[in-house]
């Protein structure tokens, strides 16, 4: 399962399967049909997706689902029609009897091939295997990695899938391997929307690992909201294509939809009391994700894009420039505050900074920035505003870095806001190490490309800096492009959007 070009902030955004253009979310479906066809002999599965990274084998006809077809954790009892029973402790956990639960009704549910839209398979399940029935597939657990534990970046997504009767066997070495091993045999499976389903040949192996660690989807729903099963329909969505990041957008200029504690006024940001978040809707949301190995990165993109901030605390926020105000210490109170708060909601141990988009221009004729610039020495030109905003970037990540997140941030934060008058800049010295850079702009605009963001060296750079970044990079689709008119004419344009889809480069 790989994903190597992504999406930025759409909404709407597409994906490319076979060349061919459709909408996302219909597609996120639509791609995972299983085809009712028998396989050639030593051809690779049919209907899969994404396309396995290790070898693959699919011969024979399909081969029928017995009418009590299980999932289990265990090993089948040879010779039996049932299993043993015995189960490894670390098979045992609670997300694995879920994933059982979930992908044995979405196996057997005929209701799914017409949503799906799949091809009717009447005409060919003929030669399907006589007398032969698939009772079920066991599932082999190995390693030591925690079960029960929050999904972590690096984690084992491999597994090995083998279909014959009587049992069909799935074995990983972690949780998030087992579930990308039971969405492939989920598409495996079609149903003739009687009562029988089939899997589409009767002899199948698969070994399969991703190629990129990180496979998101940006989700926007500060500019705008969706309600919280939606994103739960959409954690399905993305499952389905084995995606294992949901990197949510969840504050902008147009929305502070977070109910916190901690500064609870921010929320009169929110469009309205009822389009906003509650702890419990997180929670929920951070959950279910973790029962498909899906990890949630939260963005509170600061210090621009924060013009719903100043709806709640006004003296913190430059509102004409749509920042927040980077001279004012009680500002840095509020981010330790709310980034506490948004620390113990979203355990992954990254967080998104954004640091995008910040307008010199603006901030230069804002009397309460320009005055504390002068007070400091700090000169108003285009160096000036560079280290202020270098300066800032460099507090919020200490305060992520000190509640143990490890900084994302758009590419803004690395190649604008260095010690040059150069377009690109080097990175700043505030830059953490470790941070992850997101490249969402593109090289022909003189802005970093991803072979500036993972080498060592960047423009400008002294010798000491030997390191290069780690990089997401992002492509996006906007629906709002008056240019577009059909969906093979989508391009880069506009803004608003809600949806990107990103990988990874290690």
């Amino acid at each position: 399962s790989s994903l190597g070009v992504p999406l930025r902030k759409s909404s709407g955004a597409m994906v490319s399967v076979s060349g061919a253009a459709m909408p996302l979310l219909p597609a996120l479906l639509l791609c995972c049909a299983a085809w009712a066809c028998e396989a050639a002999p030593g051809s690779a599965p049919e209907g899969l997706w994404p396309q396995p990274t290790g070898p693959t084998h699919s011969s024979g006809p399909p081969l029928r689902l017995a009418p009590h077809f299980r999932l289990v954790a265990g090993q089948p009892a040879e010779g039996a029609g049932d299993v043993d029973g015995s189960v490894d402790a670390v098979s045992r956990c609670t997300r694995l009897e879920r994933a059982l639960a979930r992908y044995e009704t979405l196996i057997l549910d005929g209701d799914r091939v017409g949503a799906l839209g799949r091809a009717s398979p009447k005409s060919s399940l003929g030669g399907a295997s006589a007398g032969a029935e698939l009772l079920g597939c066991s599932i082999e657990l190995g390693g030591s990695a925690d079960c029960d534990g929050v999904p972590r970046l690096g984690d084992n997504e491999s597994y090995v899938l083998e279909v014959r009767a009587p049992w069909a066997r799935l074995s990983a070495l972690g949780f998030a391997g087992v579930v990308r091993g039971l969405e492939t045999l989920s598409q495996l499976v079609h149903c003739d929307g009687v009562d029988s389903c089939f899997v589409n040949a009767s002899d199948v192996r698969i070994e399969d690992a991703p190629r990129f660690p990180w496979r998101g989807a940006m989700l926007d729903s500060a500019r705008h909201f969706l309600p919280a099963p939606t994103i739960l329909k959409m954690l399905d969505a993305m499952v389905a294509n084995k995606l294992n990041v949901l990197h949510w957008h969840i504050t902008d200029d147009q929305s502070f939809p977070l109910r916190t504690t901690a500064y609870p006024e921010l929320v009169r940001g929110a469009y309205s009391p009822k389009y906003t978040y509650a702890r419990e809707d997180v929670k929920a949301i951070v959950e279910a994700a973790a029962d498909r190995a899906i990890r949630v990165v939260a963005e509170l993109d600061t210090p621009g894009h924060s013009l719903s901030w100043a709806v709640g605390y006004p003296d913190l926020a430059v509102q004409e420039c749509h920042t927040l105000d980077p001279t004012n210490e009680a500002t840095y109170t509020m981010l330790q505050a709310v980034f506490a708060e948004v620390a113990q909601l979203f355990p992954d141990a990254y967080m998104h900074l954004g640091c995008d988009e910040v307008s010199f221009a603006c901030w230069n004729t804002s009397k309460k920035v320009t005055s504390w610039m002068q007070a400091q020495g700090v000169p108003r030109t285009d160096l000036g505003f560079k280290s202020l905003t270098a300066r800032y970037i460099g507090r919020v990540q200490g305060i992520a870095k000190a509640l143990g997140k490890t900084s994302v941030v758009w590419q803004e934060a690395m190649d604008h806001y260095g010690d040059s008058i150069a377009d690109p800049t080097p990175p700043t010295d505030q830059l953490d190490e470790e941070t992850i850079v997101e490249q969402w702009l593109a090289p022909p605009w003189n802005w970093a490309n991803l072979s500036s963001i993972v080498e060592p060296g960047y423009i400008g750079r002294n010798d000491s800096w030997a390191h290069g970044f780690r990089a997401l990079t992002t492509n996006g689709w906007y629906l709002d492009n008056t240019d577009v008119n059909s969906w093979d004419k989508v391009s880069i344009g506009g803004d608003g959007a809600s949806f990107a889809l990103e990988g990874v480069i290690p």
